[in-house]
């Protein structure tokens, strides 16, 4: 099957469909979407000299368990 259009909708509240949505031949609902930060990378360019403060750590670990992860 060849898509040929589509069309999407991004938002943060409820899920609502317009009325006249509602009859259409297509599928409705939501595909959940979650942002995660990953482990820290060095920059190769510079040799390291510290290693990644602890306050950045907890940061990503506190990011990602709200985000579920």
């Amino acid at each position: 099957m060849e898509i040929e259009e589509i069309s999407a909708k991004a938002r943060a509240c409820v899920r609502v469909e317009e009325p006249d949505d509602l009859d259409l031949d297509c599928r409705g609902g939501v595909i959940p979407c979650r942002a995660v930060h990953g482990t820290p990378e060095l920059d190769s360019l510079h040799e390291p000299k510290i290693g990644v403060p602890e306050s950045i750590r907890a940061s990503i670990s506190k990011r990602n368990e709200s985000n579920g992860q």
